[in-house]
């Protein structure tokens, strides 16, 4: 099941790391560096974002909680887990 959310991740996300990459379980964690992450508008995803800022905008369809420095609920009323931890930026929006 594992590959299957990994395979179903790398197709809906676009992320442009720029250092230090660990992928683990499906999830992705750095050390420093900034994070550009783009996803579809309709997927469903349960999303656990951490960082030192968080830029985004205004999430459609989105029940959780939103602050400068973490983003943790569900979109679209949840599917995909993605988690992502930096102590950098992410920069996070849909397309």
């Amino acid at each position: 099941m594992l590959r299957s959310q990994l395979a179903d991740v790398m197709q809906v996300t676009k992320l442009l790391v720029k250092q230090n990459i660990v992928l683990i379980a499906g999830a992705l964690q750095i050390s420093a560096g900034s994070i550009d992450l783009e996803l579809p508008k309709n997927q469903g995803l349960d999303l656990d974002l951490s960082a030192s800022r968080i830029k985004t905008v205004a999430l459609s369809n989105f029940r959780g909680k939103i602050e400068d420095d973490e983003i943790k609920g569900k979109l679209n009323n949840g599917g995909i887990p993605i988690t992502i931890r930096t102590s950098g930026t992410i920069h996070f929006s849909q397309k």
